[in-house]
Formats: C-alpha cells, structure tokens, sequence
C-alpha cells in the first residue's frame, strides 16, 4: 500500500518546497499536521478492526500523504492563481499516466519474482529489484519519449 503513496509524497516535496520559497511556511505545516491525523485515524481503525500487518501500516501512510498533498493541492489552487493552466493539466495527466504505467509494471514483476526478502540472500534481492525496475525504467522512457515528456 505504500506505493500508490509514492505520486503524493512527490507533490508534498514540491509544494512544501513552493509555499517555503514564497515565505509561507504555515501551509507545509497545515498539510503536515492533516497527515499526522489521517494516518493516526486510519491507523487507529485499521488496528481497532484487527488488521494490523504491514499493509495496515502501508495503507495508514498511504492515507497520510495522500491528505497532506491535497492540503497543499487546496492552498496552491487557492494562493497561485494560474498555477493549473490547460497546458500544465495536460503535463501532468501524461506524466501521471506514465506513473500508472510503471506502477502496473512493478506490481506485476514483483508478482511474478515475490519471494520472502528476509529468506533471499542480498545478492537475490538485489536481483530482484534490478528484474523490477529496469524493465519498468525502459518502459517509462519509452512512455516519455512517445508522448513527448521533456526532462529538461
């Protein structure tokens, strides 16, 4: 669960670091303190129904950023008027979408190499991991290529 969670600690990083070059430092600290709580309460009800293993951690630091990237979303639409201009939209649902791309790669391969990391050796899991992330790397640049995605 702490993948899909990875897209609103990139947009938390982003903002934060906005609202503190602007000299706003109390917004990154709103959105801090909503995901404080959002992970507490769905900590606390996740472990209140008995589900408390490791994706009942995943999930509640999931919920976390999710809610402090919202927060920071809601102030930036609010304080930054143009921020979100048709061309930017358009920017980021492409780059989203090459996101979801690598994230169904990954879920995939690490499907198919899923083995307990505690009973591999280092050197399994470091081939492990290289057999997730290369394949998903070269598919996401070739994403970005077609669609024309600029790293500059």
């Amino acid at each position: 669960f702490i993948l899909p969670a990875m897209p609103f600690f990139c947009v938390i990083e982003l903002f934060s670091r906005t609202f503190y070059a602007k000299g706003q430092p109390r917004v990154p600290m709103y959105a801090a303190l909503g995901g404080i709580l959002a992970n507490f309460t769905v900590g606390a009800v996740l472990t209140s129904l008995d589900v408390f293993d490791i994706g009942a951690v995943g999930l509640a630091s999931a919920a976390g950023q999710a809610v402090s990237a919202l927060v920071l979303i809601i102030f930036a639409l609010v304080r930054f008027k143009g921020l979100f201009n048709k061309n930017t939209v358009f920017k980021i649902i492409k780059i989203a979408f090459g996101g979801i791309i690598v994230f169904a790669i990954c879920a995939v391969l690490s499907h198919l190499v899923a083995s307990e990391p505690y009973d591999a050796s280092l050197l399994t899991n470091v081939w492990k991991a290289a057999a997730i992330f290369l394949p998903s790397a070269v598919a996401y640049l070739i994403y970005a290529r077609l669609v024309r995605i600029k790293f500059d």
